[in-house]
């Protein structure tokens, strides 16, 4: 699983809030042999599951009982210059933000459930746009079709693993220069004090 110091650390609530503003994540199941998928995702209410659902051709759909499944979100990174600090003797980092969810996969073919999994996946997507697409849009025997050619899946965490790794452990100077010197305003903001 994830190499974790102490120090990068995160809690739940940033680690969800992570899952929600970077929704699209990489599944990974594995065995004796490996199936990787970039999916969005969203947490179940109770936040103990990720929903999500396949392409119906994807084979990765055929391994939850037989696999081991992590969901891999990934927030903002960036290299961090050894020139930008004050202070000598430096070496230059890379400050990320990751969070793990390993556990079992439970496979879900209802076409009430998995027409549930759309809606809140456009739901969430579409909430920017006006007006926003739904699947009320859609002819029923379209809709239906679709459907057909899904396939939901929940992730149920097990084991969660936060790492936000950044400048924190370094003195404040290193800190303040390196906000200072990057060129990404986004950057400076996330984890720069």
């Amino acid at each position: 699983m994830l190499y974790n110091p102490r120090a990068f650390k995160a809690g739940n609530a940033q680690a969800m809030a992570l899952v929600e503003q970077y929704p699209f994540a990489t599944l990974i199941s594995w065995d004796k042999d490996c199936q990787i998928s970039h999916l969005p995702m969203y947490l179940s209410e109770d936040k103990a599951e990720l929903v999500g659902h396949f392409a119906g051709a994807n084979p990765q759909k055929n391994t939850a009982v037989s696999h081991r499944h992590v969901a891999v979100f990934q927030g903002p990174d960036a290299y961090i210059s050894a020139g930008w600090y004050e202070a000598p003797n430096q070496v230059p980092t890379w400050n990320y933000q990751v969070v793990h969810f390993a556990g079992p996969l439970r496979l879900i073919q209802d076409r009430t459930e998995k027409h549930r999994i759309v809606d809140r996946l456009s739901e969430i997507h579409e909430a920017p746009f006006d007006p926003a697409w739904t699947t009320r849009k859609m002819a029923q025997s379209k809709l239906d079709q679709m459907l057909d050619h899904i396939a939901g899946f929940a992730l149920k965490s097990t084991q969660l693993t936060r790492n936000l790794r950044s400048l924190k452990t370094r003195p404040l100077s290193i800190q303040t220069s390196s906000k200072d010197s990057h060129p990404d305003p986004i950057t400076r903001r996330w984890w720069m004090p």
